[in-house]
């Protein structure tokens, strides 16, 4: 596997949780030293103290000059890189994930780690990231993620279209979620392996993958909105593709 660009520090009481009990190379968790000693700090304290990570506690100002205090909840693990897979190593082996999600060039990273939250929710182990033109994995991601990026296969491509071709030539078919679509999510059934694509926040999926998706979906809606945020219309159509394994 390749290794990402370094990942300093994973913020929030839930991500450092979900960091620790991934086995994610966690080299030290830092808290406030004020910090209350509540159910959540304490799983904190016993999960690094059960892997021998130290647990550093400072004081409020020094925990502001070493990480800053946006979205923190006064805890942070400082954390090893982050391992990805790329798609030269993750081909041969891809159809050990039966169900992906593709992201398209999305730029909010708080979209993709909310993404990410919900593959994970709905039993979808393998989510496809685009190296360039999108928004990069970063602690706010993780956090996002609440940590499910964990747990979750990460793969980058240089092809996003590339990838989905050679998906299609592995049995997989290719779901696309288009508000323009004729076909309703809620009377279409899905068959495995397939690829979720969502696009862009504001492109929506690229023009060349839109030519070659097997089918576009949409989520039929009364109010006055356009469309929903791609992160809350991903986690609908993923509960309504895997309906099946969740009655």
């Amino acid at each position: 596997m390749s290794y990402s660009q370094s990942y300093r520090y994973i913020k929030g009481r839930h991500a450092v949780v979900e960091a620790l009990r991934a086995g994610l190379p966690v080299e030290q968790i830092i808290m406030v030293n004020s910090i209350r000693m509540d159910a959540s700090i304490q799983e904190i304290v016993n999960l690094a103290q059960e892997s021998s990570i130290r647990v550093l506690k400072i004081s409020s100002k020094e925990f502001e000059q070493m990480v800053g205090e946006s979205h923190t909840q006064h805890v942070v693990a400082k954390a090893a890189k982050l391992q990805i897979m790329q798609w030269k190593e993750a081909a041969p082996i891809i159809d050990q994930y039966p169900r992906i999600v593709i992201c398209d060039h999305l730029e909010d990273p708080f979209n993709v780690g909310a993404i990410i939250r919900s593959c994970n929710v709905f039993g979808i182990d393998c989510v496809i990231l685009p190296k360039r033109r999108a928004a990069t994995i970063s602690s706010g991601m993780m956090k996002a993620s609440a940590g499910a990026i964990f747990h979750t296969q990460i793969v980058e491509v240089s092809s996003l279209f590339q990838a989905v071709k050679e998906l299609q030539k592995k049995g997989y078919w290719i779901y696309s979620a288009d508000h323009h679509a004729s076909q309703s999510l809620t009377t279409f059934s899905s068959q495995d392996p397939f690829a979720l694509v969502v696009g862009n926040e504001h492109k929506g999926v690229s023009k060349a993958i839109r030519k070659v998706v097997d089918q576009a979906l949409f989520i039929p809606q009364k109010g006055d909105m356009e469309s929903l945020n791609v992160s809350v219309a991903t986690g609908i159509m993923l509960y309504q593709l895997t309906q099946e394994d969740l009655s």
